[in-house]
């Protein structure tokens, strides 16, 4: 602690060693002093750029389709195709719900044919009496907000995973096995685009009651489009949201 003070003296008008000042050396004090300081712990930046691009590029989508809109909420875009605000409003407007797509392994490329399919499939659903909402830098906080949101129908997610069921977060870092916990009264299914996610039900408590569709062996993106897409998907057969 006396070396970055000294240090810190030298460097203002007049100090001794003001002239011969080098960075390298007062990071060096910095860094020799964090352990008896307290200094404030900066994160990594959570949002990388393709995420802001992906957002710029679904409201431009959007702005030329002219039949939907589509908003931000931080990392979040929400595809709505109704009018007003308010519970009441989302209710008449979503009555079965929001289906929630969670995209973990975002870098710093994105590739457009496959946001494209994201448009296509959130616009369906803003005009078929639900809320699509995508995160593409999903963590394990959002997950979890997802499942207990009452309003949440269906869950999307899309990611890697590994062969004893287990998936990863946008920072790869494993989920835990309660993510599950304490689910809303109107989650109805959870769809994991990971690979082996067939065998998560081995691993996380999946609630009972709720639909959980997953892959044997390895997988890819197309395959979830090809399910999305397929006569086999029909979110509206699980009815309505209730409150």
């Amino acid at each position: 602690m006396r070396k970055l003070l000294f240090l810190i003296l030298a460097l203002l008008p007049g100090g001794a060693f003001a002239a011969d000042f080098n960075a390298a050396s007062f990071k060096t004090a910095l860094q020799e002093n964090a352990a008896n300081v307290a200094q404030p712990v900066l994160s990594e930046p959570r949002t990388p750029p393709a995420a802001d691009a992906i957002s710029d590029y679904m409201q431009r989508r959007a702005q030329q389709d002219g039949r939907i809109s589509v908003l931000t909420d931080g990392n979040r875009i929400i595809f709505v195709g109704g009018r007003g605000q308010g519970k009441s409003a989302y209710t008449e407007t979503y009555k079965y719900g929001d289906v929630v797509f969670l995209i973990a392994g975002l870098g710093d490329d994105w590739a457009k044919q496959e946001w494209d399919r994201y448009y296509a499939i959130g616009k369906w659903l803003a005009e078929s009496g639900f809320r699509a909402v995508m995160n593409p830098v999903a963590m394990p906080a959002d997950l979890r907000a997802a499942v207990q949101d009452e309003r949440t129908k269906v869950i999307v997610w899309s990611g890697h995973g590994s062969k004893d069921g287990g998936f990863y977060d946008n920072k790869e870092d494993r989920m835990p096995a309660d993510i599950f916990d304490n689910p809303g009264r109107n989650l109805k299914q959870l769809i994991f685009s990971t690979c082996y996610s067939a065998n998560m039900p081995k691993v996380y408590r999946i609630p009972p009651g709720v639909d959980f569709h997953g892959w044997n062996g390895t997988t890819q993106t197309d395959d979830l489009f090809n399910y999305l897409l397929s006569k086999e998907w029909n979110p509206k057969s699980y009815g309505a949201n209730t409150y």
